[in-house]
Parts: structure tokens; sequence; C-alpha cells
């Protein structure tokens, strides 16, 4: 079994997890439990799996809105007190993974953004930071990392190198010199005027209304917060 070189041990965990789980489907192990190798999200059956971006996005859309409707049934109730019986036989089939959609779907959505950011000469996680500034300038590092959910050992390199290609600054708070405020150069501000085009462009690959984009946005954001509130 082969990993890039350049990934993470999460990432690597994770990518095993999922060869695993495809193994597991073509070898008609179904519904034998491979221990240490679960996901551990649950399953919710998708069928008929296709490649384009717009049928991922449907069945995001729809794992979503089914996972809301058990969350409300379940009230506070945890995967952990869950059965595993109520999974069924089927709950490690790759297709049937909710971590492996949103997985699948965020790299889709990367590959989507990357010639758009390449005219830009910006990297994905670099335009997030910009689109983080452009919405509230002057931020410390660490409020930086917050919003964008990175620790400051991944955070800081952005950071270094989009100073170096002149569209922000750092610089020591004069109120606190522990703490480093992040704002934007005139060539940083100008460049939002370019990335106004980029919205609708990835609205039109995903094939989606503006309404169905926003409700899939809010789902995930819903996800999200429920599943943060159960990490150790």
């Amino acid at each position: 079994m082969h990993f890039a070189a350049d990934a993470s041990p999460e990432e690597c965990n994770y990518s095993e997890t999922l060869a695993v789980a495809a193994l597991s489907e073509q070898e008609g192990l179904q519904g034998k439990a491979i221990a240490g190798k679960s996901p551990g999200i649950g399953a919710i059956v998708i069928r008929n799996p296709g490649d384009s971006f717009k049928f991922n996005l449907d069945c995001l859309q729809f794992n979503f809105k089914r996972y809301i409707i058990q969350a409300m049934d379940t009230s506070k109730q945890t995967t952990a007190n869950l059965a595993p019986e109520s999974f069924g036989p089927d709950s490690l089939l790759l297709d049937n993974q909710l971590c492996f959609a949103l997985y699948s779907a965020s790299l889709t959505m990367t590959k989507i953004y990357k010639p758009l950011l390449q005219k830009m000469g910006l990297t994905y996680p670099q335009y997030l930071v910009l689109l983080t500034l452009w919405e509230r300038d002057e931020l410390t590092v660490s409020a930086l990392g917050e919003r964008l959910f990175l620790d400051s050992g991944t955070l800081t390199p952005l950071l270094k190198r989009l100073e170096s290609s002149g569209f922000l600054r750092r610089q020591r708070s004069s109120h606190d010199e522990r703490q480093v405020i992040v704002s934007l150069t005139a060539a940083g501000k100008n460049l939002r005027q370019q990335a106004l085009a980029i919205p609708p462009q990835v609205s039109c690959s995903a094939e989606c209304s503006l309404d169905e984009l926003q409700a899939l946005t809010q789902e995930l954001r819903r996800l999200r917060a429920a599943m943060a509130g159960n990490i150790a």
C-alpha cells in the first residue's frame, strides 16, 4: 500500500481506512468489522455512486438532511450510545461513509479552485487567509487561526509566503508585543476585486443554484459544530 511522501500521519491513517473499506467491499466483507480500521462515522447509504461533482454535492445534501433529522430524533444521544447492529451489515461500504463523502468532495472542490487561483498566484489555503482578511482586516495570528481552524504551525508558513508575495504584512501589536497583527497591503486589498469572479464559476461547476449552495453550506456548519462538541 503506497501513500504520498508528504502526507501527514493523520492523512495516511485516513487513506489506509479508505483502502480497507474499498477492499472489504470488493471482497464481499461488508458485514465484517475490521479492527482498528473503521472510520467511526455513521453510515448513510448512497446508491449508484457517480463521479460527477454534481452527484457528490447531491449526495452530501441528502446525507446532511438525513443527519439533521436523525440528530433531532435522537436529541443528545451520541453515536457511542447506539448499538453496533443499528448501522446494519453495509456500514463499512466505502460509498456509505459520510466521512468519505466529505473527504472526496473536499478534494474535488480543491481541484476546481486550483486553476482559478493559479491566475491570482495563490494556493487554496492562502486564498482562505485572504478571504478572512477581506472580511475583517488587522487580525491577530491567533484570531486568524481560530477563524480558519488552523494551528500556528500550519498558519505561520502560509502567512510568510503571502507576506513575501506582497499581499499582507505582519507586525507586533503596539499594545501587546506578544501578539502579531496581520493586515492586508494595498496589493492584497486590490486582489479582492479579481477574486469576485471565483464564486460564480464554482457555482457553475457545482451545477447548483445559489440557494442550494447556501443551504448545503449551512448544513455543513451544523455538522461541524455538532462534531466539534464531541471531540475529546
